[in-house]
Order: C-alpha cells, then sequence, then structure tokens
C-alpha cells in the first residue's frame, strides 16, 4: 500500500502539519499523482511524496472477505 502526503513546514525547520491525501495499491499510481500535484505548484513550505506502507496485505484480504 502506498500513501500520498503532504508535509507543511513552520517556522523555523519545524514540521507543522502531516496530511494523506490518498491511498493506493500500486506505487506508480501514487507517483502520478505527485507528479501531477507539482506540475500545478506547491507553496515553498510543502513537501509531496508517496510513502510504502509494508504489512497491510493481511488486513487487505480479511477486508474483502469481510473477516475483519
Amino acid at each position: 500500500m502506498w500513501i500520498l502526503l503532504v508535509i507543511i513546514l513552520g517556522q523555523p525547520y519545524q514540521v507543522e502539519r502531516i496530511e494523506i491525501l490518498e491511498f493506493f495499491q500500486r506505487e506508480v499510481k501514487c507517483n502520478s499523482e505527485r507528479d501531477r500535484a507539482v506540475t500545478l505548484g506547491l507553496p515553498k513550505n510543502m513537501n509531496i511524496g508517496c510513502l510504502q506502507i509494508k504489512g497491510t496485505g493481511l488486513a487487505d484480504d480479511r477486508r474483502k472477505n469481510r473477516t475483519l
């Protein structure tokens, strides 16, 4: 699972906030959406990136089978 997130920096050099924008099953799609956001333009105090979350397979499988 991949998470597209934004890190908003405060002053001086502190993380003010982290926002999760979307979840993806594939890295390619996450990177595509990240690139689209960068193309639109981001404020100087904002960073965007994709973060892989490992170990979610079991929960995903149980959710699909409605056993979670």
